[in-house]
């Protein structure tokens, strides 16, 4: 991200390349959007709802990927991929994880 929830090229370009790849199997997988901030950062649980949001717009804005195939799930600061002891740990945290899972049918 560059700034608060604005992708960056890099990520446009990730992104894309994964969702042209995740249309092949849209309709047997769902897909967590999980945001992060760091801990200094204002505004923090919205922040984190908003990079998520912004990652799933794309995705169905430039792929072939519906709405309801996305959870959103904002954890703000709690459980970041990196401790926020660090500049360069909190620059890490400004982030997303993506998930994908498989549907499975239970009939």
């Amino acid at each position: 991200f560059l700034y608060n929830w604005l992708l960056s090229e890099e990520g446009k370009t990730t992104l894309l390349g994964l969702g042209n790849e995740l249309e092949k199997w849209a309709d047997d997988i769902s897909i967590n959007v999980i945001g992060f901030t760091d801990s200094t950062e204002e505004n923090i649980p919205e922040l984190s709802y908003f990079r998520s949001y912004k990652v799933v717009e794309f995705l169905t804005n430039n792929c072939r990927l519906s709405e309801d195939k996305f959870l959103i799930l904002p954890r703000a600061n709690r459980l970041a991929p990196f401790p926020n002891d660090t500049m360069s740990n909190r620059v890490k945290n400004r982030s997303v994880t993506i998930i994908i899972t498989e549907n499975s049918d239970l009939d």
